[in-house]
């Protein structure tokens, strides 16, 4: 499995191939994406994660009582050829799913 881990190095998004998981509310900040980066940016009020039932997406929710990343930190790293993301139960880690480890 790969976990998402909070990196400080970068500070933007960019998505796999053909992937297309990011969805954010209205009342959310605006995410940014500068070429060569593979992590994922939530603004100063949508720094918590959640993976809707059924759904390929990642949403910024304040609902989430768990944060997805390390304290002080906003930044997701997101897992090379990774398509979907799951939310494991009673788990506030957001975790890349199986199909991610296809080539």
């Amino acid at each position: 499995m790969y976990v998402l881990v909070a990196s400080p190095r970068y500070d933007g998004l960019v998505t796999p191939p053909r992937c297309n998981v990011l969805v954010v509310p209205p009342r959310c900040d605006v995410f940014v994406t500068p070429p060569r980066c593979n992590v994922v940016v939530a603004s100063s009020r949508c720094d918590v994660f959640v993976t809707p039932p059924r759904s390929n997406f990642l949403v910024a929710s304040p609902r989430y009582d768990g944060l997805v990343t390390p304290p002080r930190s906003n930044v997701l790293v997101v897992p090379p050829r990774c398509h979907v993301f799951v939310t494991p139960p009673r788990c506030n880690v957001l975790i890349a799913s199986p199909r991610c480890m296809s080539s």
